[in-house]
């Protein structure tokens, strides 16, 4: 497993990890010299078509500028899903036939340094956007894997929630 450091210039530094050609994910994630995750597990995505196919094997990573934002561009090749996240009316589940083709996608993740200034405070972070392309298996269900600890360590950390 080799990997790459992304800098942005508001002070956060993001590990890419491959193998070989495989993109692993986001490991750690870093702000000012702070941890804010356990790079152990991957930040990385799960995605489902509605033709019965999932996407969690990532490969091709290239890391690209598009104006600010940082953009990691990978393919994803489909693996068949028999059962798909829907019932029909009876809700019975639904299920999808294998194909000879598998479904191939390509991601954007995009990612790019921001800083408000709320009153007296700045804060700074990360603005986020995924783009999927996946020609005659629309994505249906995407899901963006990741925990956050500060300091990179879940022991003493304090969750408070404010909305649901």
């Amino acid at each position: 497993m080799s990997t790459d450091t992304i800098k942005f210039d508001n002070g956060f530094e993001l590990s890419l990890a491959t193998d070989g050609s495989r993109f692993l994910g986001i490991t750690d994630v870093v702000f000012d010299g702070s941890a804010l995750r356990n790079p152990t597990l991957p930040w990385i995505l799960y995605a489902q078509s509605d033709t019965g196919h999932s996407f969690d094997n990532f490969s091709d990573l290239q890391v690209n500028k598009d104006g600010d934002w940082t953009v990691l561009e990978f393919n994803a090749t489909g693996s068949w899903m028999p059962m798909v996240e829907e019932t029909d009316m009876m809700t019975d589940p639904m299920i999808r036939t294998r194909r000879l083709k598998s479904a191939d996608a390509k991601v954007r993740w995009k990612l790019r340094p921001i800083t408000e200034q709320i009153e007296e405070n700045e804060w700074c972070g990360l603005a986020m956007q995924l783009e999927i392309d996946c020609p005659g298996h629309p994505i249906h269900w995407l899901l963006e894997d990741t925990t956050w600890e500060i300091g990179g360590a879940a022991e003493g950390a304090v969750l408070v929630q404010q909305d649901m």
